[in-house]
C-alpha cells in the first residue's frame, strides 16, 4: 500500500447528525443513527435499544446484520469480508461518497464513525 496517496488529498463524509452514545455500550447504535442521519431516522437511541431487544455489550458486525436494522440500506459488513479491510479501501469507499463505520480496538471494542 502507497500511504504517500492518503496525504494528497482528504476524503470525508459527514453525515446529518452526530449522535452520541447515551449508555456506556452503544457506541454501535450512536454510528449507526449517525451514518443513517442523511437518509432516513432508524429511531431514537432508546427505540433501538427496546426494538431490538438489545443487552448491554458489543455489538459485531454480525449481530448488526442479524437485527436487520439496516435493511433499508446498501450495506457491506466486515462479517462478510474474507478479510479485513485495509487502509486503502475505507479511503476509497469514502471518496466515493459512503459512509463508513469501524469497529476498533481503541478501548475494548469501540465503533467509530471514519
Amino acid at each position: 500500500m502507497n500511504l504517500n496517496k492518503f496525504y494528497e488529498e482528504t476524503a470525508i463524509m459527514i453525515p446529518k447528525r452526530l449522535f452520541p452514545q447515551e449508555r456506556d455500550w452503544t457506541c454501535s447504535i450512536a454510528c449507526l443513527r449517525s451514518i443513517t442521519s442523511s437518509l432516513k431516522n432508524i429511531g431514537t437511541e432508546c427505540f433501538i435499544v427496546e426494538n431490538y431487544n438489545l443487552k448491554p455489550g458489543p455489538l459485531y458486525s454480525k449481530d448488526i446484520k442479524e437485527l436487520n436494522i439496516l435493511k433499508d440500506f446498501s450495506v457491506e459488513f466486515g462479517c462478510d469480508l474474507k478479510k479485513d479491510y485495509e487502509l486503502d479501501k475505507l479511503y476509497s469507499l469514502l471518496k466515493d461518497n459512503y459512509f463508513v463505520m469501524v469497529e476498533s480496538m481503541i478501548n475494548y471494542d469501540h465503533w467509530l464513525v471514519l
